[in-house]
């Protein structure tokens, strides 16, 4: 699955701390919301692993949201 960002992923809101863009794949579309939380990376933003992250903790923890209207795929999630 390739994604063309130029005519596919359309930045459509930009603030100091949020982002938005628009993605067309596969005949879908979403958009993404990328958000900069304004503080460090924690052991409880990383449930899935098992011990934590250890030392490779960032001073600045993002966070990505995809939104669809119809449902995507794993493979699409992914990407």
């Amino acid at each position: 699955m390739n994604i063309d960002f130029l005519s596919q992923f359309q930045r459509i809101l930009r603030l100091k701390d949020l982002e938005a863009w628009d993605v067309a794949m596969n005949g879908k579309d979403c958009r993404i919301i990328i958000v900069d939380e304004g503080r460090p990376s924690r052991d409880e933003d990383f449930p899935w692993l098992k011990d934590g992250i250890g030392e490779d903790k960032r001073e600045n923890h993002i966070t990505a949201h995809v939104f669809s209207s119809r449902g995507l795929e794993k493979s699409e999630e992914r990407m």
